[in-house]
């Protein structure tokens, strides 16, 4: 695995704990919270998903 991999792999696991997009952008050295929503926009849109999922299981 190389150290750009490593990075990727920790910031998606760090989204998909439910930390904070600024947060993990901050630990990435981002100068920008949009760097960080447009590289992990997929795994932002699929923390939505799922948050939407638990929502709706807990009002049925």
């Amino acid at each position: 695995m190389t150290l750009y991999q490593l990075r990727h792999c920790n910031a998606t696991l760090l989204l998909n704990s439910g930390v904070d997009l600024k947060v993990v952008s901050e630990h990435l050295g981002h100068r920008d919270v949009n760097i960080t929503a447009e590289i992990y926009a997929d795994v932002l849109r699929k923390t939505k998903a799922r948050t939407a999922e638990q929502i709706e299981l807990c009002l049925a």
